[in-house]
């Protein structure tokens, strides 16, 4: 059974913000909104790279953890997910080559990717199956919740739908 597996799905955040509003010329006719599961490496590069190109000098420290989130979902918005990948590997392979002024902001975004997108818990929500036969559970206390079938895509979104609910009630 290889082609078995099961995952607990990470909370879901955002989004928090309408990127593009208000540009341009024409009237816009949709908004789409589009998830991006990151690592740890796509946060803090994402966040170094917003504050960078927002103001270098800036407090990252005192920034409330839904303007971390709001910096980040703005440069996933406009770098996409190869900009994504790039910026983590850039971090990943520069990060000892940095000079003190930047080794203080990654320090500092590092902590506040820590706080604005804790590491735990995990979501309620459990993936299993393959990923042509997927099912979705709660894994909650008293909650019969459950999927099957399905495209996965839509499967994850509503299980990151459904797990935001128990974090709620959890606030």
């Amino acid at each position: 059974m290889s082609g078995v597996w099961k995952r607990r799905l990470r909370p879901a955040y955002g989004p928090n913000m309408v990127n593009g509003f208000g540009e341009g010329e024409q009237r816009q006719r949709a908004t789409v909104v589009v998830a991006f599961s990151m690592t740890r490496d796509h946060l803090v590069s994402a966040l170094m790279a917003s504050v960078s190109e927002v103001d270098p000098g800036m407090d990252v420290d005192a920034l409330p953890d839904a303007e971390v989130r709001r910096l980040v979902e703005a440069r996933a918005a406009l770098v996409g997910t190869p900009g994504l990948d790039q910026g983590a590997t850039w971090l990943r392979v520069s990060r000892w080559e940095l000079d003190d002024k930047q080794t203080v902001l990654l320090t500092a975004c590092d902590r506040a990717v820590n706080r604005a997108y804790p590491i735990e818990p995990f979501g309620s929500v459990l993936l299993a199956g393959s990923p042509r036969r997927p099912s979705m559970r709660c894994t909650a206390p008293r909650c019969q919740w459950s999927r099957s079938g399905g495209v996965l895509e839509n499967l994850l979104w509503e299980g990151t739908e459904h797990d935001g609910t128990h974090q709620e009630e959890a606030q």
